[in-house]
């Protein structure tokens, strides 16, 4: 599928923001003030639990709005994150959910029609993993429209960007909330806070002498092997390579060195 910008997408949900703030009521009336969108289990901080999150139970969160305008014929939801490059990730896209819901419970199944997520590529809710260094900032935005959106094929394969092009006429109102994770675990293995495991050696064992550019190579070999362990494993199954010592590291994030082995004995 065709990838869109952060730039882009950014673009879309202002021209339908400004949009939906200069729009009025039949008769005249302006939109009542005050439509929120919130949620119970978000501190107040803004941080999403884990429980949400892909370092978790992956479900989506508990939401509620309030203060919707009069004529709200559905609503649509996406939430979405910008990565440092520039480049947008759906992590839901939800629509056609009736007029007379005003919330959505914790891993919501059987209202609304699910799009497609760019960052799981599947249907449904993508957990976040917050990967890299550093807190993520994912935002969720609640549209209430005048008219469901018209859309053609799959459902399945409706993207944020196809389903923004189809609100667009019909935003009667639109709410965000932002959100913030951390993962537990890091990807580099740096550092020695309580959010870092280290599963690879920073320095190879003294006896082994290293030339500078084999030291370069062996530090992109760790970040690469543990980047994707930490795509295919859990926390607890990354916690227990580290306890079987097939990684080494202890509990406070320093390196363990590895004792030399002696090949003649270990082939006896």
């Amino acid at each position: 599928m065709k990838q869109y910008t952060g730039i882009t997408i950014w673009l879309l949900s202002a021209l339908l923001t400004l949009s939906a703030a200069a729009r009025t009521l039949p008769g005249g009336a302006l939109i009542p003030a005050g439509f929120v969108l919130s949620s119970p289990a978000v501190t107040a901080d803004g941080t999403l639990p884990k429980e949400f999150t892909g370092d978790g139970a992956g479900v989506s969160p508990p939401l509620a709005w309030t203060g919707a305008p009069a004529g709200v014929k559905s609503y649509a939801l996406i939430m979405h994150h910008i990565d440092a490059q520039g480049v947008n990730y759906s992590y839901w896209v939800l629509y056609n959910i009736p007029a007379r819901v005003s919330n959505l419970r914790r891993g919501v199944t059987g209202i609304g029609i699910l799009g497609f997520s760019s960052r799981g590529k599947h249907a449904g809710y993508t957990p976040p993993h917050s990967k890299g260094p550093g807190a993520k900032t994912y935002t969720l935005i609640l549209y209430a429209l005048s008219v469901p959106p018209r859309l053609t094929g799959l459902p399945k394969l409706v993207t944020q960007e196809a389903l923004l092009a189809a609100l667009q006429g019909h935003i009667l109102a639109s709410t965000e909330m932002k959100v913030v994770y951390t993962s537990h675990i890091a990807v580099t293995g740096e550092g020695n806070g309580p959010n870092t495991m280290p599963l690879l050696p920073r320095e190879a064992p003294a006896q082994l002498k290293l030339t500078a550019d084999q030291q370069q190579q062996l530090a992109e070999l760790e970040a690469d092997v543990t980047a994707k362990l930490t795509k295919i494993l859990t926390t607890d199954q990354l916690q227990q390579l580290q306890q079987m010592r097939l990684f080494r590291g202890d509990d406070h994030g320093a390196n363990t060195p590895q004792q030399p082995v002696n090949l003649d004995k270990a082939t006896q």
